[in-house]
């Protein structure tokens, strides 16, 4: 059993500013969902030095009572936690 998450197989960029234009070309960097909830995220360095994105969904399921996709990240191939 894996007890930790890893970001190595998540999809990801060469430079820090490759992802941030990806992620302004998939339209995740400045996400709002639901109730214009911002969803944050943390720019990373996976094992191989490479750059990637985790979504944090955790504050939208606090403020979000309407419901929603959450997945709009991790259909791209980030993570979301």
């Amino acid at each position: 059993m894996q007890n930790h998450l890893s970001i190595d197989d998540c999809k990801s960029y060469a430079t820090e500013e490759n992802l941030e234009k990806g992620l302004k070309r998939l339209s995740l960097d400045n996400v709002t969902m639901g109730e214009r909830v911002p969803c944050r995220f943390m720019k990373v360095r996976n094992a191989e030095g490479r750059w990637t994105a985790i979504f944090l969904v955790s504050e939208f399921f606090n403020v979000n009572k309407t419901g929603g996709y959450i997945g709009f990240a991790s259909q791209h191939g980030f993570m979301s936690i």
